[in-house]
C-alpha cells in the first residue's frame, strides 16, 4: 500500500514545516518552548502515520526519521532535556 498523493502532498509539507520550525529553533538564544516541543510532536506524529500506516518508511528523510525518535519519548524529562539541546545545533542528530 502506497500514500495517496494528497498524503504525500501532506507529508511534504510536515516535512518543510518542521525544517523551518527546526531551523528557527537552532537560531533562537533560547532552548526551545513547550509548544514548540508539542507542534513538532503533532508533526512528527503525522509524518510516522502517513509514511509507516501505508508501508512507505522509504519516504522518511533521515530528518524526519531523527525528530520522530526523539519526539517518541516526551513523557520522561531527562530525555526531553536532552532533545531541548540537540534542537539547539543543525542538522537535528539522532538521540
Amino acid at each position: 500500500m502506497t500514500p495517496a498523493q494528497n498524503e504525500i502532498e501532506e507529508f511534504q509539507s510536515l516535512e518543510r514545516t518542521a525544517d523551518t520550525l527546526l531551523s528557527e529553533i537552532a537560531a533562537a538564544q533560547e532552548v526551545a518552548s513547550r509548544d514548540s516541543i508539542h507542534t513538532l510532536e503533532r508533526i512528527a506524529a503525522r509524518a510516522a502515520k502517513i509514511a509507516y500506516g501505508s508501508g512507505s518508511p522509504q519516504i522518511v528523510s533521515e530528518q524526519m526519521r531523527h525528530l520522530i525518535a526523539w519526539t517518541d519519548h516526551l513523557d520522561d524529562a531527562p530525555w526531553v532535556a536532552r532533545f531541548q539541546q540537540a534542537l539547539r545545533t543543525r542538522p537535528l542528530i539522532s538521540p
